[in-house]
């Protein structure tokens, strides 16, 4: 993400690239999965602004795949400063 960054790209842009992008590029996304109302996410919690992104994926509060937690806060953060 920092690398998209300084290469000048937008917040939206690099967060879609991490995400969305990056989940075709190594074949991670399922066929008809897409970010819907009603429908189950994965996803992290973490805080501040979008511009504060990447460093605030160091300090999560949740991490929750196919809508259920799957990390409490205490061991997202944690989780986090392994990366």
């Amino acid at each position: 993400m920092k690398l998209l960054s300084a290469a000048g790209y937008g917040i939206e842009e690099v967060v879609c690239c991490a995400s969305e992008r990056g989940a075709l590029l190594l074949g991670l996304q399922r066929a008809g999965r897409r970010l819907a109302p009603g429908r189950p996410a994965s996803f992290l919690v973490c805080p501040g602004p979008p511009a504060r992104l990447p460093d605030s994926l160091y300090r999560l509060k949740a991490f929750y795949v196919e809508g259920q937690p799957v990390l409490p806060a205490s061991k997202a953060s944690a989780a986090a400063r392994l990366c």
